[in-house]
């Protein structure tokens, strides 16, 4: 395990003043996200989040991390400093987008943290010179502890880190230990605003966006009649599941957790 010497020590330190919030036209998924970038960096960090239902918020969102591929991870904390608030790590292993749900009681390594539901979206990869990380967030809106989740309306307060250079310890493991971040911000998202009305039809192109920075598998036939396959970062196992679990052509079924099952790129 990393020192905290090592590592996160808090989103606390200084932070760079080239940066923004605002509504941005993702030109590789064909969505607007309203999102934090530092252009100094070509850092990015969205959101979108669905409406509200009988005036409570759905406790889920769509997000995306994007950062240069030379780049080490992308942190962001979902309540703005960093202990006691739900935080994720991302970056990709190679063409392979990871994501990483932590907790952190102090300014130290943050460790695993069970509970939300994490489903990695089409248009996530590694081009070589950018890598996306595209996901959807369930179970991610409300903890116990900090600011004890995102407010329903109005403004909520989020923290970034980046390391620019030293990806995880192991890449392919989402629980790896990983070096302190080089760079930080903490910032307002009117999170209202960025509800959108038209949040099942967002999310229904991102699972079947195509890859970033690979080809689309090439279509096969067949004779008989096929069985139901899983796309691409769809699930394909798991506690409890029932759905298909063969993965589309170019994608292999990997276990992340005990609960989920993901059809990753070969």
């Amino acid at each position: 395990m990393l020192s905290a010497a090592t590592f996160f020590l808090g989103l606390f330190a200084a932070v760079k003043a080239q940066t923004s919030v605002g509504e941005w036209a993702d030109p590789v998924a064909g969505v607007t996200w309203t999102r934090w970038t530092d252009p100094d960096l070509d850092v990015t960090t969205g959101w979108v989040f669905p409406p509200l239902s009988g005036g409570q918020a759905p406790d889920e969102f769509v997000g995306i991390f994007q950062a240069p591929s030379s780049g080490g991870y992308i942190g962001s904390s979902l309540g703005g400093g960093m202990r006691e608030n739900l935080l994720l790590l991302a970056w990709t292993d190679g063409k392979i987008p990871r994501i990483s749900p932590r907790w952190a009681t102090d300014y130290a390594p943050p460790g695993p943290y069970a509970g939300p539901r994490i489903t990695i979206l089409g248009s996530s990869g590694n081009n070589d010179e950018h890598q996306r990380i595209v996901f959807r967030c369930q179970n991610c809106t409300t903890w116990v502890g900090g600011t004890n989740g995102i407010p329903a309306e109005g403004y909520g307060v989020f923290g970034f880190a980046y390391n620019s250079f030293a990806p995880p310890l192991d890449p392919s493991d989402i629980n790896s230990d990983v070096y302190r971040h080089s760079h930080i911000d903490m910032f307002g998202v009117d999170v209202g605003a960025a509800r959108n009305p038209e949040y099942s039809a967002i999310l229904n192109t991102l699972t079947n966006a195509p890859l970033f920075g690979s080809p689309a598998p090439e279509p096969t036939t067949t004779s008989s009649a096929p069985k139901p396959t899983q796309s691409v970062y769809g699930q394909c196992g798991g506690r409890n599941y029932n759905g298909p679990i063969d993965c589309a052509t170019g994608t292999t079924c990997k276990r992340a957790n005990e609960w989920f099952w993901q059809c990753v790129p070969n």
